[in-house]
């Protein structure tokens, strides 16, 4: 007998990345450095852009760890004059922070669910920072499918936020691709560029930034 129970794994796990207890890496998101918690197992077997980024920051200390050095010269020193020994370490995973500076918080938490569950959800409004990340971190199921769903934003309606999301990235090489593909589109297509003053503006700043 087999038994499969995908969506209760994806839902397990998607509760999980909530928990900051459960979780043992916090990205700190954007200039405001936001919070986002995942699990270090998870991130690293689902990209190795992620499995080298947690590799590199084990092997730097966090400011609390440096912080615990005097800490912990006290302590052997305090262990030569009482008290048994402490135990020794449990081996269990060091927690780690990592800062992810390039990214809004609301992006990458859509980015880390997808990681943990399998599963995102999108709009014209996100899609292209999700892209963005998914193709820095290295998932190309993901990008492909950011890319795909941006194609068929490219109408009266939601241009407006495709262009809109691309000036917050606008240094990104997929946000560069993207617009490019958004000019090509629009061309002839007045009831496209005309939909409203604010999307034709949009359309000619960052058809400068991309030909930079």
């Amino acid at each position: 007998m087999k038994l499969a129970n995908e969506g209760s794994l994806c839902a397990d796990l998607e509760y999980v990345i909530t928990m900051p207890d459960l979780c043992d890496v916090t990205f700190l998101v954007g200039p405001d450095c936001v919070p986002v918690y995942g699990i270090q197992a998870v991130i690293a077997a689902r990209s190795s852009a992620f499995y080298q980024l947690v590799l590199a920051r084990r092997q730097t200390p966090n400011k609390a760890t440096e912080k615990s050095t005097v800490r912990k010269a006290l302590s052997k020193f305090r262990k030569l004059y009482r008290g048994p020994k402490q135990p020794k370490d449990s081996g269990q995973t060091p927690k780690l922070t990592i800062d992810v500076p390039d990214f809004d918080p609301d992006t990458f938490r859509r980015l880390v669910k997808y990681i943990h569950s399998g599963m995102v959800r999108t709009d014209p409004s996100s899609v292209v920072g999700l892209l963005n990340a998914a193709h820095v971190f290295g998932l190309g199921d993901l990008r492909d499918a950011c890319w795909r769903f941006s194609l068929t934003c490219i109408r009266p309606q939601t241009v407006g936020d495709i262009v809109r999301a691309c000036k917050r990235y606008s240094e990104f090489e997929q946000t560069h691709r993207l617009m490019q593909e958004v000019l090509a589109q629009v061309q002839g297509c007045p009831d496209v560029v005309d939909y409203s003053p604010e999307v034709k503006r949009d359309l000619r700043e960052n058809a400068h930034r991309c030909s930079l």
